[in-house]
């Protein structure tokens, strides 16, 4: 998470932005969307690198706010998956922004909607790319851990721009369903489940979190467990979004 890093140094969004396409295309998504706003829809940043929306657009309208941050959980979009998200009932000026991304090269996605424990403000990534369903779940198999695990500290950091500036703040009055995890379980894990914990939370698979550690697999998925027991979660990017809101360090 080097580039990670580096976007944190960073101190404007849009400076953020135009570090973070690079780590995006790296993961192997050539096209990103990026929105954050306010809990009324009345403010917000918009970031696209492609054309999708134009600088100046009055009317403007984002799918992925009104509809992926409904769950808060990471779905598939575009085209390619148009199908499998027909009982959205979308609306035709969503269904044209798919229909426009397609022409502009953009036909799957993998949406990553995002929102800190306490914020008033809401958002996330969509990562595209050009590939067919079956390629793009291929891909996102491989890399959609890293993927969160990146959107996620950027969007912190995006939210802490905004929280300096005095940009987008207001009382907080929304609630994560992630504040309810024992965030006091971190204390209690043992020190070969911290280092698990560090290597995971930077996007190491299984396989290569055993081999930097000199463990076996089996012993990587047993700490896993026992982490997410002791900390009341149930996957890798909710023990990571633990660590991004308490802001704790992961450096290895």
């Amino acid at each position: 998470m080097k580039q990670v890093k580096l976007i944190e140094s960073l101190d404007d969004l849009d400076s953020v932005w135009k570090a973070f396409v690079p780590l995006a295309r790296e993961l192997g998504f050539d096209y990103v969307v990026y929105t954050i706003s306010n809990h009324n829809n009345d403010e917000f940043f918009y970031y696209d690198n492609f054309g999708l929306h134009s600088d100046n657009e009055a009317d403007f309208y984002d799918p992925f706010l009104e509809f992926c941050c409904h769950s808060y959980d990471t779905m598939f979009t575009g085209l390619e998956f148009s199908e499998f998200n027909a009982g959205y009932n979308l609306p035709p000026k969503a269904i044209e922004l798919i229909e426009l991304g397609a022409k502009l090269g953009m036909i799957s996605g993998l949406a990553i909607p995002l929102r800190l424990a306490g914020s008033n403000r809401y958002g996330g990534f969509n990562l595209g790319t050009g590939l067919k369903r079956k390629a793009h779940q291929a891909l996102c198999a491989e890399v959609e851990g890293a993927a969160q695990v990146a959107c996620m500290l950027v969007h912190r950091h995006i939210e802490k721009i905004l929280d300096r500036k005095n940009i987008m703040v207001a009382p907080n009055t929304v609630k994560d369903s992630s504040a309810n995890a024992d965030t006091n379980g971190l204390e209690n894990l043992t020190p070969k489940e911290n280092r698990v914990l560090k290597k995971i939370a930077n996007g190491y698979s299984r396989k290569k979190c055993a081999e930097a550690l000199c463990v076996s697999e089996s012993t990587v998925s047993t700490h896993m467990k026992n982490i997410y027991r002791k900390l009341g979660v149930h996957n890798r990017v909710q023990a990571t979004k633990i660590i991004v809101e308490h802001e704790l360090s992961i450096s290895n």
